[in-house]
């Protein structure tokens, strides 16, 4: 049968084909051909035939009751399924119908969607119901939302998560009853503050993310936990929510007559930030405890986030924001907030690698390999306010423009920026984070204008109804637009907006040029309407002189806040080197320094496998300038160009200063990537191999051997499970050799390890008395001023400082130990402890605070670690319960051996008090025989006194 299908597929696309050609030609064709056509015709009439047997397709109409099922009537078909269910999915006699085709659920009354979230690299993709857009999500940073009706015809199942309801194929989700699907996404108020906690799989009720949004509203103040998927309208049952959603109303939330808008989260990009420079600047370094950029990447959990929290790549580049701001007319703090949100706070291995802070054109199915690399971190910032914001996401002429405010699935930036449905969230809470630790200066400093129809606006140049169009803003709802007047004339009452489009065609924008007009009737809520007629701008002129702007041309006009300070994109002149403005009845000149020239003086790291990133750390270039002065320049990220760390062979780094360059010269090495993966490989396949009960004498040897490679091979990325059953696969054969000591008073305190972070030279040989190698934890303090500084980031991640200590080691008599590669600690929490509670470790080392991977158990934690030192244990506050079984490592104290070098001094002083006794004696013994050969001389001496 499928042969004969195949034929007549071809058949199908052979006469297909032939209707493309020339009718004539055809018919000659055919005729000279009629012959072939009846012997084939005739070997297909002729092929044997084997019946094929339909596949079964089981469907069941199931009633879903406190965690138990009843099938009520199995059918052949989906459509007589379908009209079972609409008949009596509202019966009294069923708690939650449903219908199921070959054990899949295609349709509940009461349920929840999942979407898929292994791997995250897959997004789902979706209609907008409401609207018909295209849209997309990553159920890796939103797993649930509320399903909604199904289209039986084509298999397809609305649903509702982060405001939009969609439309998807059935094949692409999952269908779960509402009471089997464990925790939901959903919201929380503690210390008088409204929590959105997050679901990130089906596999797990744990909450993964919770987003601040800030002091709760009185009408939500009396809730012990909230739902909703469109983040406006609440509930306090998830089921009554749902019954609303398919209704299409919102009569029975919590808040029917008083949605939420999160200020933060629907304020436009076409607004002005009330802070300065000098304002981030402290908030960077003061508030989180940033004293350094990034010179050298480490991502010991492979999270794609650097490790050292005192270090981002925002230090020194925090004006570049409002730079931006004065020249495309795109809140700084916004950007700032959306770049924090995608760079992990400057911190990310996007943001390094490649100077960019927003995640451009870096597409889920490959992050790093898709995303743009920018010359230098102003510049990216620079592109986005114009390319991304300016010319696309607040373009109406563009199909990323749905509103300019971050927004959710169903409006804003977020719709068509990111796959994360709560990403606008994630961006605005940032902003809040900003405004709260600086002063709230801008919090509700605007009034916003809410159209929550899905209609199009038409945006007017004037207050009259046959004024000229704009633009119009498509069928987008919930539309926040910045109302700036209201005003009334002959035709009614009106609104004065800033206007989302550039009037400019290099997408520069000014705020007193940019204005529209739309009738009041065109919003359906006022969000701080006391904020009307309010907002105050001046202007400020900035000449490049010589130079040139990034932008182009050498001359800009903006607009700014009255009792603010101007801003500017830093211009270039080839020669010299941009040192400041001077201003002049408002206008700002730049001010340039003449390059002589610029040098390397201490080089950084030049050897790299491919595939990892540039290390600039310890280098810096010596700057002389044709004044007699110079200056020593640090190497960064911004500073350095031309490689390509995933090119074999070497390659010269270019180094800049402004217009000046230097370069120095680096190797990226195949054969190390391909010895390092191949060590790698065989660590796994030998793990995977051995039995750790029945250890056959060739895995003993390849162990050796594969000991041998790790002391000279670098491998980095461990994981905790790879250096626990390596560690116990090599201990048994290299105890011979040393001895381990833990000490501390904790006795839970275990390590894994040590096998391979301690260097054996002859891993299979046993020669004389053993190394002994003692590791020590015990609870002890740093000096204050690490103890300041650890303060202050603790406060500025949102951590609390638990417990210090520290973990020392040393060999033999030698208290200085240093491991080749991470060792698996694990230790006691403090009593009492909290489970709720989300630890992290941190060492601390050389003025840096590097966080440790680490895991917990119900009453212990587990860090790994390539250093010993002074450390810190910090907790952060969840909702989540952290009670798994405590780990198993391979060291223990109670498995602690000999004490080498104590027991050598030992017998040393026991030699040398068995000498000492021995010396005491032989001398008391000759004291006696003298005394006593005293005595029998006088004895003998009276006797011959008295013989005579």
């Amino acid at each position: 049968m499928a042969a004969r299908s195949e034929l007549i597929s071809d058949a199908k696309t052979f006469t297909m084909n032939l209707s493309e050609f020339p009718l004539a030609f055809r018919r000659s064709k055919m005729r000279k051909q009629g012959k072939k056509w009846a012997v084939f015709l005739l070997c297909c009439l002729l092929l044997p035939v084997t019946p094929v047997k339909a596949e079964t397709t089981v469907i069941e109409v199931v009633d879903y009751r406190d965690g138990q099922e009843t099938v009520l009537q199995t059918f052949s078909t989906v459509k007589s399924a379908a009209d079972y269910y609409a008949k009596h999915r509202d019966d009294a006699s069923v708690a939650n119908l449903g219908v199921r085709q070959d054990g899949k659920l295609i349709a509940l009354d009461q349920g929840i969607v999942f979407f898929a979230s292994e791997g995250c690299k897959v997004n789902t993709e979706y209609k907008d119901a409401d609207t018909g857009n295209d849209g997309y999500l990553n159920g890796c940073y939103g797993a649930d939302g509320a399903a909604l009706d199904t289209d039986f015809t084509r298999m397809q199942v609305d649903f509702k998560i982060s405001g939009v309801r969609g439309r998807v194929k059935l094949a692409e989700v999952t269908l779960v009853p509402l009471d089997q699907a464990g925790n939901l996404s959903s919201y929380t108020i503690r210390d008088g503050r409204l929590y959105h906690q997050i679901r990130q799989s089906q596999s797990s009720s744990r909450y993964a993310t919770m987003i601040d949004l800030g002091p709760v509203p009185a009408y939500l103040s009396s809730a012990a936990q909230l739902y909703s998927y469109d983040g406006h309208y609440f509930y306090e049952d998830p089921a009554v929510m749902l019954q609303d959603y398919r209704k299409g109303s919102t009569a029975s939330s919590v808040n029917p007559a008083e949605p939420f808008y999160f200020y933060y989260q629907y304020l436009s990009h076409r607004s002005l930030s009330f802070y300065t420079e000098a304002e981030l600047t402290d908030y960077f370094q003061k508030t989180l405890g940033i004293d350094q950029s990034i010179v050298s990447y480490q991502d010991r959990d492979r999270n794609s986030v650097h490790d050292t929290l005192n270090q981002s790549l925002y230090y020194g580049e925090e004006g570049a924001f409002l730079q931006a701001q004065s020249l495309y007319g795109s809140n700084a703090l916004m950007m700032l907030a959306l770049s924090m949100n995608e760079s992990a706070s400057g911190r990310s291995s996007l943001s390094f690698t490649r100077n960019n802070l927003f995640g451009h054109a870096a597409y889920d199915s490959d992050v790093e390999a898709n995303a743009k690399r920018y010359f230098k971190l102003s510049s990216s910032i620079l592109s986005h306010a114009k390319t991304y914001v300016s010319a696309s996401y607040l373009n109406p002429k563009k199909f990323q423009y749905h509103g300019g405010f971050f927004g959710d699935k169903a409006s804003g930036m977020n719709v068509s920026y990111a796959s994360d449905p709560y990403w606008g969230e994630k961006a605005a809470s940032y902003y809040m984070q900003l405004d709260e630790a600086m002063g709230l200066k801008d919090l509700n400093q605007l009034t916003l204008g809410i159209h929550t129809e899905n209609t199009s606006l038409k945006i007017l140049s004037e207050p009259a109804a046959s004024a000229e169009v704009l633009y119009t803003t498509g069928k987008t709802a919930p539309l926040a637009l910045v109302l700036l007047e209201k005003l009334e004339n002959g035709e009614g009452t009106w609104y004065k907006v800033q206007s989302e489009a550039a009037v400019a065609e290099d997408f520069t924008y000014r705020f007193e040029d940019c204005i529209g007009y739309l009738p009041s009737s065109s919003f359906q809520l006022i969000l701080n309407a006391d904020r009307l007629n309010t907002l105050q701008l001046k202007s400020a002129v900035f000449d490049a002189g010589e130079g040139t702007f990034p932008q182009g041309g050498s001359r800009i006009e903006i607009d700014l806040l009255e009792n603010s300070e101007p801003y500017a994109p830093e211009p270039t002149r080839e020669g010299g080197v941009f040192v400041g403005w001077q201003e002049n009845n408002g206008v700002y000149t730049a001010e340039y320094k003449e390059i002589q020239s610029i040098s390397m003086i201490s080089l950084p790291k030049q050897q790299f496998a491919s595939g990892s990133r540039i290390d600039l750390k310890e280098g810096s270039v010596l700057v002389q300038y044709a004044d007699g002065t110079q200056e020593e320049k640090p190497l960064t990220s911004s500073m350095v160009s031309g490689f390509d760390m995933n090119a074999d062979g070497p390659q010269t780094v270019t180094v800049s200063v402004g217009t000046a360059t230097t370069s120095y010269d680096i190797k990226v090495s195949e054969p190390l990537t391909q010895a390092q993966d191949a060590l790698k490989e065989d660590l796994q396949a030998l793990i995977d191999a051995i039995d750790p009960a029945a250890v056959t004498e060739q895995q003993k040897t390849d162990l050796i051997q594969l000991k041998q490679r790790l002391d000279t091979t670098e491998v980095s990325a461990w994981t905790i499970a790879q250096i626990r059953s390596l560690d116990a696969l090599l201990k048994p054969l290299l105890d011979g050799q040393r001895s381990l000591i833990l000490k501390s008073k904790d006795s839970q305190f275990a390590v894994s390890g040590l096998s391979l972070a301690l260097p054996q030279k002859n891993p299979g040989q046993k020669k004389g008395i053993p190394d002994t190698y003692k590791l020590t934890l015990k609870e002890t303090a740093p000096e204050a001023e690490v103890q300041a500084q650890v303060k202050t980031i603790a406060s500025g991640n949102g951590a609390e400082i638990e417990q210090w200590f520290s973990v020392s080691g040393q060999k033999n008599y030698d208290k200085k130990l240093t491991l080749r590669t991470p060792l698996c600690v694990t230790m006691s929490l403090p009593e009492g402890w909290d489970s709720s509670k989300k630890v992290t470790v941190w060492r601390l080392e050389a003025g840096d605070v590097i966080q440790m991977p680490t895991t917990q158990s119900a009453s212990t934690l587990t860090f790994s670690t390539e250093a010993l030192g002074q450390f810190v244990l910090v907790s952060r506050q969840t909702v989540n319960q952290y009670e798994d079984a405590a780990p198993v490592e391979v060291m223990t104290i109670d498995q602690n051996g000999l004490d080498w070098p104590q027991l050598m001094i030992k017998a040393l002083a026991a030699v040398i008090a068995l000498l000492v006794l021995f010396i005491t004696v032989l001398v008391l013994q000759r004291r006696a025989d003298k005394k006593r050969r005293r005595a029998l001389a006088r004895r003998a001496k009276r006797q011959r006194a008295s013989r005579r």
